[in-house]
Protein backbone atom coordinates (compact mmCIF):
# COMPACT_ATOMS: atom_id res chain seq x y z
CA UNK A 1 0.00 0.00 0.00
CA UNK A 2 2.85 2.61 0.77
CA UNK A 3 4.26 1.60 -2.19
CA UNK A 4 1.64 2.53 -4.19
CA UNK A 5 1.01 5.74 -2.58
CA UNK A 6 4.64 6.62 -3.32
CA UNK A 7 4.22 5.64 -6.92
CA UNK A 8 1.09 7.86 -6.94
CA UNK A 9 2.79 10.98 -5.23
CA UNK A 10 6.40 10.39 -7.79
CA UNK A 11 3.58 10.16 -10.73
CA UNK A 12 2.30 13.55 -10.18
CA UNK A 13 5.04 15.26 -9.01
CA UNK A 14 6.43 14.20 -12.72
CA UNK A 15 3.63 15.87 -14.04
CA UNK A 16 4.30 18.88 -12.76
CA UNK A 17 7.47 19.40 -13.83
CA UNK A 18 6.31 20.84 -17.51
CA UNK A 19 5.17 23.41 -15.93
CA UNK A 20 7.65 24.28 -13.23
CA UNK A 21 9.93 23.88 -16.66
CA UNK A 22 7.54 26.65 -18.23
CA UNK A 23 7.63 28.73 -15.05
CA UNK A 24 11.52 28.74 -14.58
CA UNK A 25 11.99 29.42 -18.47
CA UNK A 26 9.52 32.65 -17.76
CA UNK A 27 11.94 33.77 -15.07
CA UNK A 28 14.65 33.41 -16.84
CA UNK A 29 13.44 35.23 -20.32
CA UNK A 30 11.99 38.03 -17.80
CA UNK A 31 15.17 38.65 -16.22
CA UNK A 32 16.65 39.29 -19.59
CA UNK A 33 18.63 35.88 -19.86
CA UNK A 34 19.58 35.00 -23.41
CA UNK A 35 17.24 33.05 -25.18
CA UNK A 36 19.35 29.91 -26.32
CA UNK A 37 20.08 29.71 -22.18
CA UNK A 38 16.73 30.18 -21.36
CA UNK A 39 15.17 27.56 -23.67
CA UNK A 40 17.73 25.03 -22.46
CA UNK A 41 16.91 25.14 -18.99
CA UNK A 42 14.41 22.26 -17.42
CA UNK A 43 13.16 21.34 -14.42
CA UNK A 44 13.20 17.36 -13.72
CA UNK A 45 13.22 14.34 -11.14
CA UNK A 46 16.13 12.62 -10.60
CA UNK A 47 16.59 10.07 -7.83
CA UNK A 48 13.57 11.36 -6.35
CA UNK A 49 14.35 15.03 -6.04
CA UNK A 50 12.92 17.57 -8.37
CA UNK A 51 15.87 19.76 -9.74
CA UNK A 52 17.40 22.43 -12.20
CA UNK A 53 18.76 20.84 -15.23
CA UNK A 54 21.03 22.38 -18.20
CA UNK A 55 23.33 21.32 -20.70
CA UNK A 56 26.73 21.14 -19.21
CA UNK A 57 28.57 23.57 -21.68
CA UNK A 58 26.17 26.60 -20.67
CA UNK A 59 27.22 26.14 -16.96
CA UNK A 60 29.73 29.01 -17.25
CA UNK A 61 27.25 31.43 -19.01
CA UNK A 62 24.79 30.44 -16.94
CA UNK A 63 26.83 31.19 -13.79
CA UNK A 64 27.67 34.50 -14.69
CA UNK A 65 23.75 35.71 -15.46
CA UNK A 66 23.12 34.18 -12.00
CA UNK A 67 26.03 35.47 -10.10
CA UNK A 68 26.41 38.49 -12.17
CA UNK A 69 30.26 39.55 -13.83
CA UNK A 70 31.71 42.52 -13.09
CA UNK A 71 30.51 44.56 -16.05
CA UNK A 72 26.38 42.62 -15.22
CA UNK A 73 24.77 42.65 -12.53
CA UNK A 74 23.64 39.40 -11.31
CA UNK A 75 20.04 38.02 -12.17
CA UNK A 76 19.70 35.25 -9.60
CA UNK A 77 16.58 33.37 -11.53
CA UNK A 78 17.66 29.59 -10.09
CA UNK A 79 18.47 30.10 -7.01
CA UNK A 80 14.93 32.43 -6.54
CA UNK A 81 13.48 29.69 -8.34
CA UNK A 82 14.65 26.98 -5.90
CA UNK A 83 13.47 28.59 -2.66
CA UNK A 84 9.94 28.67 -3.87
CA UNK A 85 10.18 25.03 -5.41
CA UNK A 86 8.41 23.60 -2.74
CA UNK A 87 5.35 25.82 -2.54
CA UNK A 88 5.42 25.74 -6.27
CA UNK A 89 5.26 21.57 -6.55
CA UNK A 90 2.63 21.96 -3.60
CA UNK A 91 0.73 24.63 -5.58
CA UNK A 92 0.24 22.79 -8.74
CA UNK A 93 -0.18 19.74 -6.86
CA UNK A 94 -3.29 21.12 -4.89
CA UNK A 95 -4.79 22.75 -7.68
CA UNK A 96 -5.02 19.83 -10.07
CA UNK A 97 -3.18 21.40 -12.43
CA UNK A 98 -1.73 18.04 -13.19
Amino acid sequence: MTTDILSSVLEDVRKTLGPLTVSLRRSAAASGWPKEVVNQLSVNLVKGKVIISYPDELKQKIDEWEYGTQFRRPTAVLRKFNNRLDSKVRSFLGKGAI
